[in-house]
């Protein structure tokens, strides 16, 4: 499809003026991914809606996702989002109101413009409506009768009488009528048999009239359905012609002990049995063709009839609201990040998106490997329980494209290593407990709990895999009573050594077709000198020429042959900073340059991908240019990767490389990503979509490094492509999917607000392309600038920006 400018047909091709633009050329073509920035948000969260498929926060906070965000925040499936500047006050409810979003509070002010209490976003900005709610501030929203109505503690008319509804006709709002109670409270509305549905914490009690907390308004005629004082309704929801009533209701009142009553198309007021103790109710939602009912400290399904299943089980905080678009649902409340979605596929609830939580007071991510498809970091990071009584998983964690996941309790100290054995996950480090077990610095995940492997009396900083072993390095001695010096292979019941071991710390680990290669501090391997660089013959431990003057970090194989990585400055006579290769009788820089110029500090991990080496580390700079952190070798030069990661206030550092589903992932210690500083909690992803390992792994095992991507799909939908980019008139999106469902490509301009939508329904599995002719969905030709492509499926999120030039 191309989508047309009003009038005709898409222009001619034209002399396109990006190829007047200085352009940069970038190591392995792709981008940073926004996604992995702080989780959640940084206060609380009352309302939840929808708008322009993107969910909508209001509350009481200052940043979401690490971004500041005043007291109202969208996310759009991959980040959090300032709302045009937010509000300057609290916001208590949040409403779709049409093309526009409507929000309502205690504020003064909305995105610097006065509104009292209630205003709407179009494409201009936040708009005041009338003279909003002076001293009085709304609830909820709905629409009835072809009009807006807002319920709450509100003064419409201006007059000082209260009243619990308003209806805004325009240009200003009006009360139907006054409350008798001074302080009504309208928390809920909605629509129902053709009547306007009012549910509180409210009176109308007089000669001619008693309702408390529950009324229908007709347009002349005010109800009640026989609530009691003392009852509060806070949430109302239509679903299946039948009216559910939530909230804290008397055990002594109609609507029964347990917090949810219903009202039927005729009439009858019934309560629903709950098969436990009293509970109130705080919300309703519609999801999966079932009512999601949100307790207080629960989400518990009910078909109509019956009570299903408990999401999860009691959540670590109180509810406060929940909202479904599709078939995602969301909750928000006081655990930790204050909104998180059910996961449908692991059947838990996950944090949305976004990094890791820090351990203390930053997150550090020392190894990444990939392990049944899922992208794994060890280090210093949290990965949140959002259950009362289920510990948190520190230490490690698993990223599954959207969310991440626990692994158990994880450990009691930092993880340095994983790799896969035997179909399994390893991890090392400097943990003595593993899923609240004991575990002496290794241990194994068999997908349901963590089991010790041996008892190392020493941290592991590296594990790999060769000759179908299992085998570790790091700081350690013995195991148990068999000495393992710094590096032993599992046997399948205990560690055994690898000869006389080596005299100092073993940081890399790297096979080979010709044995076992290690890196580290070490100097020795009982009588045999050795510079910090060996290989085990199955033999004994052996020299590599004259070895390298500084420890290294680092060891992987580029294009057959063995690199190395570290802080190093030289191999005998010849330069060799930091970066070497060896060419199987001695040391040499990259590209035989006899000055030696590489990345100018420790490197601290090196991975072959898409034809190029790629170096992390903790260096600012490469062969005299800028490289913060992370570097590409093409075979002829050094460059920085997509500017760079960043750390404020220190420097950057990054420890981790893998790839996973054709994007190149890194870890490490760093704040933030690229040249425009887009928050990032010390994990960052580079999208590609095509990049592989070079080498192929050795028999046994994976070598101990991460990331070999598996032929076939993704587990996510993907953007292959936009080309050309920059554009005019046209850009042609290809995007491919890892199962049929349905799918919504769609556009969104630099404010945030979707212009287009390129793809919806129902998709097969494979490949699809599509042409955008950079018109809106109203036929209107867009203005130069750089515009969002954001792919969904049931099956995750991609996204991609896009440059148009005129």
């Amino acid at each position: 499809m191309c989508l047309r400018a009003r009038g005709g047909r898409c222009r001619l091709p034209v002399l396109l003026l990006f190829l007047l633009l200085p352009m940069t050329v970038m190591a392995l073509e792709g981008w940073w991914w926004g996604g992995f920035r702080p989780p959640g948000i940084d206060g609380a969260v009352h309302t939840l809606t929808s708008h322009q498929e993107d969910l909508v926060a209001g509350g009481l906070f200052t940043a979401a996702g690490g971004v500041p965000a005043a007291n109202v925040a969208r996310y759009d499936g991959v980040h959090w989002r300032d709302v045009d500047g937010g509000t300057d006050a609290r916001v208590t409810c949040v409403y779709e109101w049409g093309n526009a979003l409507l929000v309502g509070g205690w504020f003064t002010a909305a995105g610097g413009t006065p509104c009292a209490g209630v205003a709407h976003l179009d494409i201009t900005g936040w708009q005041p409506m009338g003279d909003g709610f002076p001293g009085g501030c709304p609830y909820a929203f709905t629409t009835w009768n072809g009009l807006l109505w807002a319920g709450g503690n509100v003064d419409g008319d201006g007059d000082g009488d209260r009243s619990v509804v308003a209806r805004w006709e325009g240009n200003a709002w009006h009360d139907d009528f006054d409350s008798w109670d001074p302080t009504p409270e309208v928390q809920a509305l909605t629509v129902f048999n053709g009547r306007l549905i009012m549910g509180g914490a409210f009176a109308f009690d007089a000669v001619s009239l008693t309702a408390y907390n529950l009324a229908a308004w007709d347009g002349s005629v005010l109800a009640g359905y026989g609530l009691q004082q003392g009852e509060t309704v806070r949430a109302l929801l239509v679903h299946d012609t039948t009216l559910y009533v939530g909230g804290y209701l008397l055990p002594s009142g109609p609507g029964g002990a347990y917090g949810l009553a219903l009202v039927t198309a005729g009439g009858n007021f019934l309560p629903v049995d709950q098969p436990d103790t009293y509970r109130s109710v705080v919300d309703l939602v519609e999801w999966n063709q079932v009512v999601a009912v949100g307790q207080p400290d629960a989400v518990v399904m009910y078909d109509g009839q019956a009570w299903g299943d408990t999401l999860g089980g009691v959540l670590d905080g109180e509810l406060t609201a929940l909202h479904a678009i599709g078939t995602e649902l969301y909750a928000a409340g006081s655990f930790a990040g204050r909104v998180i979605r059910w996961d449908r596929y692991r059947h838990e609830w996950v944090a949305m998106g976004g990094g890791p939580d820090p351990a203390t007071s930053a997150v550090v991510i020392h190894d990444l490997c990939v392990h049944q498809g899922d992208l794994v970091a060890a280090g210093d990071l949290t990965v949140r329980s959002f259950l009362a009584g289920r510990p948190d998983c520190y230490g490690i964690g698993t990223w599954d494209g959207e969310a991440w996941h626990r692994l158990g309790a994880g450990f009691d100290a930092t993880a340095y290593a994983v790799t896969v054995f035997d179909g399994e996950l390893v991890a090392g480090g400097h943990f003595a407990m593993a899923g609240g077990v004991p575990a002496g610095h290794v241990a194994r995940w068999d997908g349901a709990a963590w089991h010790p492997l041996g008892d190392l009396d020493g941290d592991v900083h590296a594990l790999s895999v060769w000759d179908g072993r299992l085998v570790a390095g790091g700081d350690f001695h013995f195991d148990g009573d068999t000495a393992v010096e710094r590096v032993a292979v599992w046997n399948g019941a205990a560690w055994q050594p690898l000869g006389a071991g080596l005299d100092g710390t073993v940081l890399a680990l790297q096979p080979r077709g010709d044995g076992l290669y290690a890196g580290g501090g070490f100097t020795a391997s009982g009588g045999t000198p050795l510079a910090h660089v060996a290989r085990w013959d199955g033999v004994s431990w052996q020299p590599l020429g004259a070895g390298l003057d500084g420890w290294v970090h680092a060891l992987t194989v580029h294009e057959g042959r063995l690199v190395a990585g570290g802080a190093f400055q030289a191999s005998g006579a010849a330069a060799v900073p930091h970066v070497a290769v060896w060419n199987g009788v001695s040391w040499q820089p990259l590209g035989g340059d006899p000055g030696g110029a590489g990345p100018e500090g420790t490197v601290s991990v090196l991975l072959s991908t898409g034809g190029e080496l790629v170096a992390g580390g903790d260096f600012t700079s490469a062969a005299g240019s800028a490289a913060s952190a992370v570097a590409t070798w093409n075979g002829g030069e050094w460059r920085e990767l997509g500017e760079g990661v960043h750390d404020e206030p220190g420097q950057a550092a990054v420890f981790a490389l893998a790839v996973r589903d054709g994007d190149l992932y890194l870890g490490g210690d760093f704040t933030s990503v690229g040249a425009g500083g887009d928050p990032a909690c010390s994990i960052a992803r580079w999208v590609n979509g095509a990049l592989v390992r070079n080498e192929d792994p050795p028999a046994g095992g994976d070598g101990g490094r991460p990331g070999v991507r598996e032929e076939g799909l993704p587990r996510s939908p993907v953007i292959l492509a936009a080309s050309p980019n920059p554009f005019n008139p046209s850009v042609t999106v290809t995007f491919r999917l890892p199962r049929p469902g349905r799918v919504t490509l769609a556009v969104y301009d630099p404010r945030g607000r979707r212009i287009a939508v390129l793809a919806s329904g129902p998709h097969a599995v494979g490949e699809h392309r599509v042409t955008w002719c950079g018109t809106a969905d109203d036929g209107w030709s867009v203005p130069s600038g750089t515009y969002l492509l954001r792919l969904k499926s049931e099956a995750g999120h991609d996204a991609r920006t896009v440059v148009l030039v005129r």
